[in-house]
């Protein structure tokens, strides 16, 4: 039995950080607002278009409304608008198709203390597909089985400043080839992955035929950037970029991953890169580990 050596200092580090991150919790769910404006509960909603950049807020409302009411922030927002996430636990799982795609940005943003909670029973926090100029920050994303936060056949996203930690830990939708992931990016093109804390992602127990869980996992990204990113305390690896095309990995820091899938006859790594071109890996601290800090393939 193989045993893992943890540094005190980290281990301190990430039980004051989980002990913070609980404290975050207990308000109720939301409602939207548009411009300035929050509404109470029931009032009626207005549109408050002006032809200029506006904000949409969304606020503590009534237990069951995060879903109704964050669908229909980001259904009104228009290019160039921000959706802001007030403190509060938000009990959602948002499918998104096609949001943004013009030359001006739609920016969804959590006030400190905003939280997406799975509530360990939902699959997938934000899953967005064909979306576009779209930038998502400063958010705490917990407790989906699956994936807590996912992107397919988008391009021009950004991803920073967020907490990612403990999904991905009982997947539910097997037939998407899921391992448990706590950010995925996939088949989507100018992706920067930024200044994220990404731990304790994965699946947990680990089980045969769905053994790794990855913290940052990419698989066909172009023109990507991950940078200056934590990933800590994942069940399989901290950051994974496969068939990807013109990839910059620096600046990150990857400890304590638990790697090990010996009994499929391989490894997962700190970073592995699998097939692919041009990819750069630059100034990343790769440290403690349970399996290579760095692995170089071509799984097909």
């Amino acid at each position: 039995m193989k045993t893992r050596i943890r540094p005190l200092s980290l281990l301190v580090t990430i039980s004051l950080l989980t002990l913070a991150l609980a404290a975050c919790g207990g308000l109720q769910d939301e409602a939207w607002a548009p411009e300035a404006t929050r509404l109470a509960p029931g009032a009626a909603l207005a549109d408050g278009s002006t032809g200029q950049e506006r904000v949409l807020y969304v606020v503590p409302s009534d237990p069951d409304g995060a879903q109704r009411t964050l669908r229909r922030a980001l259904a009104l927002a228009q290019p160039g608008d921000s959706v802001v996430l007030l403190p509060g636990i938000y009990h959602a799982a948002l499918e998104l198709d096609g949001l943004g795609g013009s030359e001006a940005v739609i920016t969804i943003r959590g006030e400190e203390g905003a939280v997406l909670d799975g509530q360990g029973t939902l699959a997938i926090g934000i899953w967005c597909q064909d979306c576009a100029q779209l930038v998502v920050e400063n958010l705490e994303v917990r407790n989906y089985t699956d994936i807590g936060l996912g992107f397919s056949r988008s391009r021009d996203i950004l991803l920073r400043d967020l907490v990612v930690h403990h999904n991905g830990f009982a997947v539910q939708k097997v037939d998407w080839e899921i391992e448990g992931y706590g950010l995925h990016v996939e088949s989507s093109q100018g992706v920067t992955i930024e200044g994220n804390l990404v731990f304790q992602n994965g699946p947990n127990p680990q089980t045969p035929d769905r053994l790794m869980g990855t913290g940052i996992n990419t698989f066909e990204c172009w023109d990507c950037l991950i940078r200056d990113n934590i990933s800590v305390q994942n069940v399989g690896g901290g950051i994974l970029v496969e068939d990807g095309v013109n990839v910059l990995v620096e600046g990150n820091t990857i400890l304590v991953n638990d790697l090990d899938a010996s009994q499929e006859e391989w490894w997962d790594a700190g970073i592995w890169v699998d097939g692919g071109r041009d990819v750069t890996l630059r100034a990343n601290v790769i440290r403690d580990n349970l399996g290579p800090g760095i692995e170089i393939s071509d799984e097909d």
